[in-house]
């Protein structure tokens, strides 16, 4: 089904990048067919060009690095701050009522207002007041960066992220290229106390929801749910073109279901399912494992280089120092 992650499914090195004891051999995960589990996807650990997450002082740099020189005092989401310009944006666009929430049919408040303790005028000092002295810079610093909101206070059903889960979130962001950043401006990527919706159980799904089954999963499988869900987000507004669907046969049958027609292109059994998760699949085995998409699927390897990766690659370790 569209955009979900079930757990029915489951069962360089150059300074910007983390250190690589030489070229990873990722050719024992060329075979696609022998990946028998949705998430059991060891590429990720071996991919070239993972890049070092931020530190605390690099995460300050960038964010001190946004302002404008232009101070402002303003009430936002209910607190008085005064600071500038483009940090005061970023904070309210964080705390204010998302308008898309209708469209999607969750409950969203109307908006946080929200209560800063001890009292502070800054953003930065009132986003360590509200989610604690290194989450709120490494969430305001990922809503700058990656466009995505983390925070739960607008939400009534999200709950607050911890530390090390969103630790996971971002160095999974780090890997994407810096060409096609920010991915989706003010989307929320919420952290979700439940199992599911629905009656379904979940584990993640391209509304960038995690639920509670994303937690029974080993880092390496986090990173695979997440690298999925934000292939949906970029296949937004591509799957059902013709550059897309003819590059595996995709048509619609009698029934209105979708039929891969060429099934020999699928980089995995459950990208058979639709052009949507085909994509998705495919949006991972370019980033995680590029070299034997190449040599599998050359079609779709350029379709992704050239129309969601800016030419960024990732089939060999020499490549890292070329990534924007």
């Amino acid at each position: 089904m569209k955009w979900l992650l079930t757990l029915l499914i489951i069962l360089s090195c150059s300074s910007a990048f983390a250190q690589c004891g030489g070229v990873p051999d990722l050719s024992m995960f060329d075979d696609f067919d022998g990946i028998t589990t949705f998430l059991a996807r060891p590429e990720v650990r071996h991919s070239p060009c993972k890049r070092t997450p931020p530190t605390q002082v690099e995460m300050l740099a960038h964010l001190n690095g946004l302002r404008s020189g232009v101070t402002q005092s303003k009430t936002v989401a209910g607190a008085a701050l005064k600071d500038d310009k483009e940090l005061l944006k970023l904070f309210g666009e964080m705390h204010n009522r998302d308008p898309r929430s209708a469209q999607q049919g969750w409950r969203y408040s109307r908006g946080a207002t929200v209560s800063v303790t001890p009292p502070c005028k800054e953003v930065l000092c009132a986003m360590q007041a509200l989610y604690g002295e290194e989450l709120g810079i490494q969430m305001l610093y990922m809503r700058s960066k990656f466009g995505f909101n983390t925070s739960h206070l607008a939400m009534q059903e999200g709950d607050a992220w911890p530390s090390q889960d969103l630790g996971t979130v971002m160095a999974m962001l780090e890997d994407m290229p810096d060409s096609i950043l920010p991915i989706n401006e003010g989307m929320r990527f919420l952290h979700l106390p439940a199992r599911g919706r629905g009656g379904e159980e979940m584990i993640a799904e391209s509304l960038m929801h995690v639920y509670l089954g994303w937690h029974e999963l080993n880092e390496s499988e986090q990173t695979t749910s997440l690298a999925h869900e934000v292939g949906h987000v970029f296949g937004e507004g591509k799957t059902d073109k013709p550059e897309w669907l003819n590059l595996s046969g995709w048509t619609k049958n009698a029934a209105n279901q979708w039929v891969m027609g060429r099934p020999e292109t699928a980089v995995l059994g459950y990208a058979q399912t639709n052009p949507d998760e085909d994509f998705a699949e495919t949006f991972f085995m370019y980033r995680y494992n590029g070299a034997a998409l190449k040599r599998r699927q050359p079609e779709k390897y350029r379709y992704m280089k050239e129309r969601v990766f800016n030419g960024a690659e990732y089939d060999t370790v020499a490549n890292c120092s070329g990534v924007p």
